[in-house]
């Protein structure tokens, strides 16, 4: 029953949390049961996100700081023992790149809402292991940067900074 598993909070494993075990079902129809399971989803995961945060990258700032960027998370510690886990925070890093891209688009647009939306991502990414609160600068500093690439004013950053940190 997944209706009780939303009223659960901090659930410690996949059977108990309403946002990884649809995901951990998508996995397993695809690959089938395995002992592996884990460091096979949390190896494509992971390949993914290298991926992603390059396209961010150099969508956002040029190609060299896109391969920098991927490069660096291809090789950060948190993000390889993350990978390798197969508990519930395999799927965190996701989390944060969703932070980071939605703060990003909220200072290019400007967006009251996209800023809360960003929040919320972000606070759900603490919901699923405590140490993705690298969520909570990173997306303050996508957000800043997302104003500057629109040309927008200094008024603007501190405003959708302070819904950040209000809702947070």
């Amino acid at each position: 029953q997944i209706s009780s598993l939303l009223r659960e909070f901090h659930g410690r494993s996949i059977a108990q949390s309403p946002i990884l075990l649809p995901v951990a079902v998508l996995f397993q129809a695809i690959f089938g049961p395995s002992s592996g399971f884990p460091v096979i989803a949390g190896g494509i995961i992971g390949t993914a996100l290298v991926v992603l945060f390059w396209l961010l990258a150099r969508q956002t700032h040029s190609r060299v700081f896109g391969l920098l960027v991927a490069a660096l998370v291809a090789v950060s510690p948190l993000q390889i023992v993350w990978s390798r886990t197969g508990g519930v925070e395999y799927l965190v890093s996701l989390g944060i790149f969703a932070s980071i891209l939605t703060a990003f688009a909220a200072g290019r647009h400007r967006s009251i809402l996209l800023a809360i939306l960003a929040a919320l991502i972000t606070w759900c990414c603490l919901y699923l292991y405590y140490a993705a609160r690298i969520a909570f600068p990173l997306s303050c500093l996508a957000l800043a940067v997302g104003v500057s690439r629109a040309r927008g004013t200094a008024g603007s950053t501190i405003k959708l900074t302070f819904v950040l940190l209000f809702i947070w």
